[in-house]
């Protein structure tokens, strides 16, 4: 397989534009949009990644436990505000502001904000 390393545009970008670069983008860099402009971030570290799990589990377990609905999720890309989209380590909402997400993004984002 071949991957397709289509580089960002420089300066700042509309989310049309964010989005389009996403879905040309198949290398490894995980990116995010921080005040209009298209960034990578780095890889988490090891001791990162094991905080992230044992977190989910807890709260996973918690939710189980008190038989609420609501969903975990991890790396997550999330729109968080005008043109800004970020990857929290964790995420945890409602089943319906997801498929809320789903509606409006076509599964690749979910948003924090109500009307958005």
């Amino acid at each position: 397989m071949t991957a397709i390393l289509a580089r960002p545009p420089v300066g700042p970008v509309s989310e049309e534009e964010f989005s389009q670069f996403l879905a040309g983008y198949e290398g490894l860099d995980r990116w995010e949009l921080i005040d209009g402009e298209i960034r990578a971030i780095s890889e988490p570290s090891m001791l990162h990644e094991l905080l992230i799990s044992g977190l989910t589990f807890q709260l996973q377990f918690y939710l189980y436990q008190n038989n609420l609905s609501w969903i975990v999720r991890s790396q997550m890309l999330c729109r968080m505000g005008a043109s800004q989209y970020r990857r929290p380590d964790l995420l945890v909402a409602a089943p319906e502001t997801l498929a809320q997400s789903q509606q409006r993004q076509a599964n690749t984002y979910c948003s924090t904000q109500g009307g958005n």
